[in-house]
């Protein structure tokens, strides 16, 4: 069952009420309310085990949740993982989760499955958008994706869920493992997704980075929000700044 796409003027894109999600009696959430507006790139940081990983997991519905969370406009409840992407959310996980002995064309072509019943088009239209993102995927369209480096790994994983042509576009740790160089050259591809118009929320442990990108940030700290506001005023925080940004680049 797919969601009803058209927008709902000023309305975010996603909203999440209520928001927990337990294993067993422990609870990784609880009480999470979040709003994501349209166009946005919306930054969750916190330390590792605050749930953040787990926030994006029930969002795309890989997990049990309960609380309420709307996409624009209808209550996604009901919808399993499958009827959440055909809805236009896509996740791009922090293990990538890439099929190493395919080649990179073919990792893309299964990004797009989608659009199995109306190939050609779809399918062609995407693969040229994310090549002219990510140049370096095409010079390497026939090699094997378990031989590519971190950097071009993680610009795989992207590239793949671009394929979906989604409308919210959840990051998990999108730096997580890569040298601070390619981590540069991530966060410009996320930049240039942003200019686009993708609505992103981004989870990442390297906040300086998250935060000069995001328009709005949020802290998740032992599965609830502690602190909310623009970015770059979170960026000015004392506390985020002893906590998560110190004296130095990450």
């Amino acid at each position: 069952m797919n969601l009803d796409p058209s927008p709902q003027e000023g309305a975010p894109m996603l909203r999440i009420d209520g928001l927990e999600v337990r294993y067993g009696k422990a609870v990784v959430l609880s009480g999470l309310n979040l709003l994501v507006p349209r166009g946005a790139v919306v930054a969750v940081v916190g330390p590792n085990g605050a749930g953040k990983s787990t926030l994006l997991n029930a969002l795309i519905g890989a997990i049990p949740s309960s609380g309420d969370v709307s996409f624009e406009g209808q209550r996604l409840r009901s919808h399993d993982l499958e009827q959440r992407v055909a809805a236009g959310i896509a996740l791009v996980p922090e293990t990538r989760a890439l099929f190493g002995e395919l080649s990179v064309l073919d990792n893309l072509l299964l990004g797009g499955y989608r659009f199995l019943g109306r190939r050609g088009k779809h399918s062609a239209e995407g693969l040229a958008r994310v090549f002219e993102l990510f140049p370096r995927l095409k010079e390497r369209s026939s090699q094997m994706a378990g031989t590519l480096s971190g950097g071009e790994r993680q610009m795989l994983a992207l590239g793949r869920a671009l394929m979906m042509q989604p409308r919210l576009l959840l990051l998990d740790e999108p730096s997580i493992g890569l040298a601070p160089r390619v981590t540069a050259d991530v966060f410009k591809s996320i930049a240039r997704l942003k200019a686009d118009g993708v609505t992103i929320v981004l989870v990442e442990q390297n906040a300086r980075a998250a935060l000069a990108l995001a328009d709005e940030g949020h802290v998740l700290e032992t599965g609830r929000l502690v602190l909310s506001g623009p970015a770059a005023e979170l960026a000015k925080n004392p506390r985020i700044i002893e906590t998560y940004l110190g004296s130095t680049v990450a």
